[in-house]
């Protein structure tokens, strides 16, 4: 087994995965969030022929749009894809338990939407993404406390420095710790 040395290098490569992985992702899903949107009524319809609350209707189309336009932004990136990925698991489990993974009417587009969405939310948004440059505890430098209230932005284990610049962890320490 080959063991890739961590570098800077190594870093960018994933970041740049994670970034085409973060694109295709947010484009199938804002443009199904707003297909969705733009046709709420029959949304609406369909939803209800499967058992589901109009308000299911409304929840779903509006997290794909957000979701994906967040994917695409890289903000609140491991939220956003968290979300998508409990949305595919629910069409996975209620809606195409039954059908065959490949074929007519098979499941392989919401499985591969599922499993990508997953990964996101593990990995993040990676080193080219705006939730990076947005947290200022994070920018150029490391949110020492993953609880910080900002640190959901920085996205990233791959930070340096310390949290001196953001107004919640003066010092390097985060007062908005969550418990």
């Amino acid at each position: 087994m080959c063991l890739e040395k961590h570098s800077a290098r190594t870093d960018k490569r994933r970041s740049f995965g994670l970034l085409v992985l973060r694109i295709g992702l947010g484009v199938i899903f804002t443009a199904h969030g707003l297909s969705k949107v733009q046709g709420m009524d029959g949304v609406v319809g369909y939803f209800a022929t499967l058992g589901f609350a109009p308000f299911m209707a409304y929840l779903v189309s509006y997290a794909e749009l957000l979701g994906g336009i967040a994917l695409l932004l890289g903000i609140f990136t491991r939220i956003a894809a968290g979300s998508l990925a409990a949305i595919m698991a629910v069409v996975l489990l209620f809606i195409k338990m039954s059908a065959p993974i490949t074929g007519m009417g098979g499941n392989e587009l919401e499985l591969s939407l599922f499993v990508s969405a997953v990964a996101l939310a593990f990995m993040g948004g990676g080193h080219f993404s705006l939730g990076r440059t947005v947290c200022r505890c994070c920018k150029g430098g490391k949110c020492t406390s993953s609880k910080c209230a900002c640190h959901v932005m920085c996205e990233s284990e791959h930070c340096s420095g310390s949290c001196s610049s953001c107004e919640s962890c003066k010092g390097g320490v985060c007062m908005t710790v969550k418990k």
